[in-house]
């Protein structure tokens, strides 16, 4: 039996792999063991950026326009809306430009809808399907009692 010792340098960490005699063999365990490891730092990384890109938006709300935006200074994220009763109101549709998606701005822009909603005590019919989706996969109870049935 072999040791191999062996760095991963994105992460920095140094791990021993048991290998057997056979080249073959500890070529392939190394390259299986750094391609699992490899996944993880990204995963983690991109993660860690979406988040950090995220926050560097500001969610701003027009009453008279009735949406929630945010800018990145030439293109606009929109989430609007529709005063249905003094006491509730429509998410009608989202926008996203092509460029900005994927980068979790949808998912502010339905977050800052529904706090808004949950601090005035309206109920939320939702009628945009980004939002119902963004429901279906964080139920959050106190989302939960102010949709309308």
């Amino acid at each position: 039996m072999t040791w191999f010792i062996f760095q991963i340098l994105s992460g920095g960490l140094v791990c021993k792999l048991e290998a057997c005699v056979d080249p073959m063999s500890t070529l392939k365990a190394l390259h299986l063991y750094r391609s699992q490891t490899m996944f993880r730092i990204l995963r983690n990384t991109e993660r860690q950026l979406l988040r950090l890109y995220s926050t560097q938006y500001k969610v701003l709300h027009d009453a008279e326009l009735k949406e929630f935006s945010l800018s990145n200074g030439k293109e606009k994220a929109v989430l609007q809306y529709k005063q249905l009763t003094p006491s509730s109101i429509e998410l009608e549709h989202t926008i996203v430009p092509e460029n900005l998606q994927g980068k979790g701005l949808g998912k502010l822009l339905a977050e800052a809808a529904l706090e808004y909603a949950l601090d005035r005590q309206l109920k939320v019919k939702v009628s945009c399907e980004f939002v119902q989706k963004y429901l279906e996969k964080n139920p959050k109870s106190e989302f939960k009692s102010i949709l309308a049935k």
